[in-house]
């Protein structure tokens, strides 16, 4: 009874016969009376259609008595698109006045913080009446802590059609040492170094010098030697101190790519297929007025038409959605074609990967088959091969 349900009275010469079709169907009946000539029936609506179906090809008269439930109220809007667009409307239009705020409050006691937060919060437009969906409570919150200078922390919370802005005054810090480990400058390229920078340290592999990846090419710690001779013996004290290398090592290495380009490859076209797909956007719903959408791939574009009542701009809309169709058909490419495509990869490579290094020299070596190309390119790059590594000094 989801739906609802009817009532139906049947007249006909013999009921035994429809008892069977109602038996043989699995028609679940609610009630069932047979009174003189007449049998009154009561059944769900989902079942109202099959039901009649079955009087009227066996020559069994019926007419509905009455029509309870959400069935009636179908009824009743069936055929009638003013009273639903109606309705839509007025439940639009309380749902936009439930959304107004008609009050502001700053939870402090501190009127110097609530005077400048209620200015700029009517910088901003945000004041009694305002619509409180359009309100992005991040952007305001961001805005609220980085121009009053007062608060560490902004949150806007809604208590009904009231915005309650919640602040937490600045709190001094105590003073804090910063405790900084020394570190080492290694290498991240097999490459030779050509020029370091560096603010302290222990050089450990100068310029025009060899290193392996993970290498160390500026040490944090600096150990010095003093020397010294008491009644002819040399005596040497070794002194240690740690420095934080704060610093760079450029140089030149090789890096090698390989890129293959394939002659299948797959074209997108246009199928001529055109259709409209209509929506009602409800606030950020959308309510397809469509059971399905169709198969396949599909590019749209968009429109929407807000509806306005008295001059108010509702927050339901008449949405458009234009979809084209396209499909993908097998595509052979030649060599020409195949090599554009190919060197618009290497191209793509070296904007994404390489635009910290300068490109000394680039050769390239390309490889074509019966299935496609593959070309291997191999760098020369200048630029930074280093990186700065923290380390614990051991007891």
């Amino acid at each position: 009874m989801l739906f609802g349900y009817k009532k139906y009275k049947i007249t006909g010469s013999e009921f035994s016969k429809l008892y069977k079709l109602i038996s043989d169907y699995k028609i679940p009946v609610r009630n069932m009376t047979e009174k003189k000539d007449f049998l009154y029936i009561t059944l769900s609506a989902e079942y109202c259609k099959q039901f009649e179906k079955l009087c009227i090809k066996n020559n069994y008269e019926f007419k509905v008595k009455s029509i309870k439930n959400l069935l009636k109220l179908i009824t009743i809007v069936k055929g009638r698109p003013g009273l639903i667009i109606g309705t839509l409307i007025a439940i639009a239009g309380l749902t936009y006045l439930s959304n107004i705020a008609i009050d502001i409050k700053v939870l402090s006691d501190d009127k110097t913080i609530c005077t400048k937060i209620y200015d700029k919060l009517n910088e901003q437009g945000i004041n009694a009446g305002v619509y409180i969906p359009s309100i992005n409570y991040n952007v305001v919150e961001r805005e609220l802590r980085k121009s009053i200078d007062e608060i560490s922390w902004a949150g806007i919370t809604r208590k009904g059609s009231v915005l309650m802005i919640d602040v937490v005054p600045n709190i001094e810090k105590p003073k804090s040492k910063k405790n900084r480990l020394p570190s080492n400058i290694i290498a991240v390229e097999n490459a030779v170094i050509e020029k370091i920078e560096t603010d302290d340290g222990q050089v450990l592999l100068g310029p025009k010098c060899g290193v392996i990846k993970g290498e160390k090419i500026v040490s944090g710690k600096i150990e010095t030697v003093k020397t010294d001779w008491v009644n002819g013996i040399e005596k040497s004290e070794t002194k240690t101190q740690y420095a934080r290398c704060n610093g760079k090592a450029y140089g030149t290495f090789e890096r090698v790519i390989t890129v293959s380009q394939s002659y299948d490859n797959k074209k997108i076209t246009n199928t001529g297929k055109q259709k409209n797909l209509h929506y009602i956007k409800f606030f950020s719903v959308n309510i397809p007025l469509f059971f399905s959408k169709p198969n396949g791939y599909f590019k749209s574009e968009t429109s929407c038409e807000p509806i306005n009542v008295f001059g108010i701009k509702l927050p339901i809309s008449l949405k458009n959605c234009h979809i084209s169709e396209y499909d993908f058909k097998p595509n052979k490419l030649s060599y020409e074609e195949a090599k554009e495509q190919l060197e618009t990869k290497v191209y793509k490579y070296e904007k994404n990967f390489l635009k910290d290094y300068d490109i000394c020299n680039r050769k390239v070596d390309i490889k074509k088959d019966k299935n496609g190309i593959t070309e291997t390119v191999t760098y020369q790059l200048y630029g930074i091969i280093s990186k700065e590594v923290e380390f614990f000094i051991g007891k």
